[in-house]
């Protein structure tokens, strides 16, 4: 993690994909972000969109106020809204609005998440 922190993704990714290929959550959450950064020279939004999706797919329902997941969950769900809501061309994801707007529904109201209502409200 805190090769990650500090911007070191070469040290970091071998690290995230051991994580994520053990169905760790962290490893998987994080190992997401890292493909979403467009700084990053590790950029696969493809991959990145199949993480989250993932996420969203197993930890949805998840208790807000007892899983310390949740936060993370949330932020799954907000990024995967705007993958949706943009679509992805390498993997034939087409623009979704209403789909999108669902995933940020989810997250701002059940799991509480900022980030996501401001989207909404946007």
């Amino acid at each position: 993690m805190n090769a990650l922190n500090g911007g070191y993704y070469e040290i970091a990714l071998p690290a995230l994909e051991y994580a994520a290929a053990r169905d760790l959550f962290l490893g998987q959450y994080f190992l997401a972000r890292l493909y979403a950064d467009n700084g990053s020279s590790h950029t696969d939004h493809a991959k990145a969109y199949m993480l989250f999706q993932r996420i969203a797919n197993e930890h949805a329902d998840i208790d807000p106020d007892d899983d310390k997941r949740a936060v993370y969950v949330a932020k799954a769900l907000t990024a995967l809204a705007a993958y949706v809501r943009d679509g992805i061309r390498e993997i034939g994801l087409t623009p979704d609005l209403p789909r999108a707007i669902e995933y940020l529904h989810h997250a701002a109201t059940f799991f509480n998440d900022e980030d996501a209502q401001f989207e909404l409200a946007t």
